[in-house]
């Protein structure tokens, strides 16, 4: 997961190979969550919620590792965890292939 920070069009395939694993109901929950969580970022002047903080929140939530199921080994790995959550919200719209939705979808 670490050396997907290195290149952008690297992971967005990456990403996308993940994202095709999950089943379709999964997918597209985290499609709309991704979509979401780029809405939220784009207030951060207000929410003080950034990309990095919302995937320190959400990504041991959303990224689980078969071996780290452990609570012990969760925490070893959340900056793992976290830096991939990121790249996801960063890249939903390549990774996904969706267009994004409109800011005044939203009302916060």
């Amino acid at each position: 997961a670490a050396s997907l920070i290195r290149n952008t069009d690297e992971d967005v395939q990456a990403l996308t190979t993940l994202v095709l694993g999950l089943d379709e109901p999964s997918r597209a929950a985290l499609n709309r969550l991704c979509q979401l969580m780029s809405v939220v970022a784009a207030r951060s002047e207000t929410n003080k919620m950034t990309l990095g903080n919302l995937a320190t929140c959400l990504g041991p939530s959303i990224i689980r590792a078969p071996e780290a199921s452990d609570p012990r080994m969760l925490m070893k790995e959340q900056h793992v965890i976290s830096t991939l959550a990121r790249r996801l919200f960063e890249l939903y719209e390549p990774t996904f292939g969706a267009v994004a939705l409109s800011r005044t979808d939203f009302i916060f």
